[in-house]
């Protein structure tokens, strides 16, 4: 396994395969409080993301279906690791570099990274799934929590994280 993804936390526990949310503020916060819950991030963190949110917007449209990967300052942060929410019905976030424009969000990579250089790499990677046509659809397929981890895994390898 890379040694990005070991110094990463995500498990099952970490994983909302049914989140319903009535906006993007509403996801970002019932994702921040399990991560708050875990211990994994301070409770100033909550705030914090959903405020970087609406200063630096995370949605992305992809080619498969909108994606966010809200993330704020290592300050916020105990541990580092990956939350993910796979909405019921999505939400509308703002596109990254373009506020005006919205993105349809199916899924959410919500990220702990208490090691600031190691987020461009960690981005990077992600960005490199979300480019392969068909590798976020198997994420909506998936049965269980177990599986969505494991998924993500197997993609982390493949980009040689």
């Amino acid at each position: 396994m890379s040694e990005l993804l070991n110094s990463m936390r995500i498990d099952d526990s970490m994983v909302i395969r049914h989140l319903n949310a009535v906006n993007d503020q509403d996801a970002l916060d019932k994702m921040a409080n399990l991560l708050l819950s875990k211990g994994i991030v301070k409770e100033s963190y909550v705030s914090a993301v959903k405020e970087r949110e609406i200063v630096y917007s995370t949605g992305l449209a992809c080619e498969d279906m909108g994606v966010a990967i809200p993330h704020t300052d290592a300050k916020y942060v105990n541990v580092q690791a990956i939350c993910v929410g796979i909405l019921d019905e999505p939400v509308q976030f703002s596109h990254m570099g373009t506020p005006e424009v919205k993105v349809d969000v199916k899924i959410i990579f919500m990220l702990a990274i208490k090691e600031p250089h190691k987020q461009m790499e960690f981005l990077q990677a992600l960005m490199d799934i979300f480019v392969q046509k068909g590798k976020l659809n198997l994420l909506l397929e998936t049965k269980d929590e177990k599986e969505v981890v494991s998924i993500l895994k197997e993609y982390f390898e493949d980009v040689n994280i």
